[in-house]
């Protein structure tokens, strides 16, 4: 059972919650810093929380782009680019969504507002209306009062009761101040009338029109015949109550009525209203020495009922469309990995057919190099042996036969050893000689006979590298060598051996190549190999079997050091400071 795929699962859910936290952030801040100004949305909560980040919008940008930035460079380095994403997609998506809603929240909040204020000011005129209706009909009865009150007088005082809802009290004035028989004044406001009057009786004689405030009560104060003043106590409830009965039930209408010298009168329609957080403006008029101000405040209902259920749908609607993005760059992401994972089990597959290809090659060609030297060694062993029992040759000639029998014989030992000894593959040599690999691959210079001459590092034109290309019949190739196992300096002759066998190995796998000598720019080292036209397993194979730690590929573009690690990690040429391996 593998365990890697539950956690590159792991990973990836890791990375797409860290997008998806780094884009909320960002996205926050975003939508703080595009919030419509001087405006707002019907939601108290949510706008207080967007306007608390308004006034740091500019630094919280800052902060939270840098940090969206970081974690997607690691993101990359970890190879979780498509996760971060996946991630970053859904909470991006949902702030522009957010950022949208918004705005078609802050126009609806427009709208609504526009349309209290002008419900505001329908109430204000009505109430100014009924108001003045008021004081021209005291007025009127104030003018017909003549010397006494008479039964029509009487009557008529009645009659303004009965059409004008709320008066409590209707009394004639005396030049004295005292209250005229016939008025119509409950006795328990009878003292009260005499205390309250002040200053509006006398502005009343003097031709002018007055108001006060007491309690939940408004007094007014016209002329009458004879010096004289009328004076009307009316209940400001009342007053207001026939025109608030008019507004929607889920509204609430507060009137708020002061004057110099008055006491201030706050009332109150049933509905308990919510009030929003930048209410429409006042609403205000002044009569008679009073200022009347109106406000209508919107309840959670009045809302809810002039909410646009478009908005809540765009919503809805851009969660899913956020969510569903992620859902397939997330798909995407899985596609990828398991397309790579793929591409690697079929690399590895085909380099282990290619190993076992050129593995049998390699066995034919180790023997039939091997048989040959042999043969040679013995057959100058036999020449040599027939010089030394040569009954005509004297103890001189004798003596360097058996010389040569000896050093024929050791040279055989050796040639035969340098064809079969063990490549060095221990930790121990690969470790001494890593940091070579990037020195000497990466500044070699490539001479092809008959040209042409690569600097490896220096960029390499498509026109260079056209001969090579139509000579081994391919765009791309390996340049391989087999000198010098894992960079451990061999003899010229035990390399000359291996070359032998690698050409034998290439002629025998029918793979199209071409000598190439590989040396540092200086010329203090140089190493012949061939330029191969192999696939990436085949050449894998050849570099694995002839112990190099690395060979050198072409794309087609440029020249990559394909090293022989466990991830058969790649290098691209030429080598730059911000050079990084490639996979």
């Amino acid at each position: 059972m593998n365990p890697r795929p539950a956690a590159d699962r792991a990973t990836g859910s890791r990375w797409i919650l860290i997008g998806g936290l780094a884009g909320g952030l960002f996205g926050v801040a975003v939508m703080a810093r595009l919030m419509p100004q001087h405006r707002m949305i019907d939601y108290p909560g949510v706008d207080q929380v967007i306007r608390s980040v308004s006034p740091m919008a500019n630094a919280a940008l800052f902060l939270t782009g840098g940090l969206l930035g970081w974690a997607g460079s690691m993101a990359r380095k970890r190879s979780a680019l498509l996760p971060f994403l996946s991630g970053l997609s859904f909470s991006a998506l949902m702030a522009f969504v957010l950022t949208f809603w918004m705005y078609a929240e802050a126009n609806e909040s427009d709208v609504g507002r526009t349309d209290l204020e002008g419900n505001q000011q329908s109430i204000a005129a009505a109430l100014y209306a009924s108001v003045d209706d008021r004081l021209a009909a005291a007025a009127q009865l104030g003018a017909r009062s003549g010397d006494a009150p008479n039964d029509e007088w009487l009557a008529a005082a009645r009659t303004f009761e009965v059409d004008f809802r709320g008066t409590i009290a209707l009394a004639l004035l005396n030049t004295q101040g005292e209250i005229e028989p016939g008025s119509t004044v409950p006795p328990e406001q009878a003292d009260r009338l005499k205390s309250d009057l002040g200053g509006i009786a006398a502005a009343a004689r003097a031709g002018d029109r007055a108001m006060t405030a007491h309690g939940t009560h408004v007094i007014m104060a016209t002329p009458a015949s004879g010096g004289r003043v009328l004076v009307a106590m009316v209940d400001a409830t009342a007053l207001v109550q026939p025109i608030s009965a008019g507004i929607a039930p889920d509204l609430a209408l507060t009137v708020n009525i002061s004057g110099p010298g008055s006491e201030r009168v706050i009332i109150e329609s049933s509905a308990q209203g919510v009030a929003i957080l930048e209410p429409p403006a006042e609403c205000t008029f002044g009569t008679a020495g009073l200022l009347w101000t109106v406000q209508l405040r919107p309840t959670s209902g009045w809302i809810d009922s002039h909410h646009h259920r478009a908005n809540t749908i765009i919503l809805l609607l851009g969660a899913i469309a956020s969510f569903a993005c992620a859902l397939a760059i997330r798909s995407l992401s899985t596609e990828v990995s398991a397309r790579a994972a793929r591409e690697f089990a079929d690399r590895a597959a085909q380099g282990a057919s290619a190993r076992a290809r050129i593995s049998a090659h390699a066995r034919d060609a180790i023997s039939q190099e091997a048989s040959h030297v042999i043969r040679a060694r013995l057959r100058e062993t036999a020449r040599a042996l027939d010089a030394a029992t040569d009954s005509r040759g004297n103890d001189a000639s004798r003596a360097e036969a058996l010389q040569r029998i000896g050093a024929s014989l050791t040279h055989a030992e050796t040639e035969v050893a340098a064809l079969l000894e063990a490549t060095p593959h221990t930790r121990v040599v690969q470790a001494e000689h890593a940091a070579e690999i990037d020195h000497h691959y990466a500044s070699a210079v490539l001479e092809f006979p008959g040209g042409p001459t690569v600097s490896l590092s220096e960029p390499v034109s498509a026109e260079t590298m056209a001969q090579i290309q139509r000579e081994l019949g391919s765009s791309t190739f390996a340049v391989i060598t087999s000198d010098n196992p894992m960079s451990i300096p061999g003899s010229p002759h035990a390399n000359m051996l291996r070359r032998s066998v690698l050409a034998l190995e290439l002629r025998n796998a029918k793979l199209v190549h071409r000598p190439v000598i590989g040396r540092s720019a200086d010329g203090k080292w140089s190493e012949n190999g061939f330029a191969i036209s192999a696939s990436i397993g085949e050449a894998d194979a050849l570099s694995e079997i002839h112990g190099q730690r690395a060979y050198y590929w072409f794309n087609g573009s440029y020249f990559l050091i394909h090293g022989m690690t466990a991830d058969h990690g790649a290098i691209r040429l030429p080598r730059t400071p911000s050079a990084s391996p490639e996979t």
